[in-house]
C-alpha cells in the first residue's frame, strides 16, 4: 500500500547520511502515523537506535500527511 512512500522516505533518510534505515521500520512509523497508535514503533530499531533518523522521517511524514492518508 505504502511502498512507493516507503522507498522515497528511504532514499531521502540515505542522502542525509541516515544509512541502514529499513523499509518494514518505515513502514511501522507510517502505519503508526495513520492509526495514531506509536505503540509497534516503540520497539523498532529506528526508533531505539536511530533517533535523528526516526525525528525527521516524522517531519517528511508531517508535510505529506495530507496525501499520505487523504485527509
Amino acid at each position: 500500500m505504502f511502498n512507493d512512500t516507503v522507498n522515497i522516505f528511504q532514499t531521502r533518510l540515505k542522502r542525509e547520511g541516515y544509512s541502514n534505515v529499513f523499509k518494514k521500520d518505515i513502514l511501522e512509523v507510517i502505519m503508526a502515523a495513520e492509526s495514531t497508535d506509536y505503540t509497534a514503533v516503540f520497539k523498532t530499531r529506528l526508533y531505539t537506535k536511530q533517533g535523528a533518523a526516526y525525528c525527521r522521517l516524522i517531519e517528511y511524514i508531517n508535510e505529506l500527511k495530507p496525501k499520505l492518508f487523504n485527509i
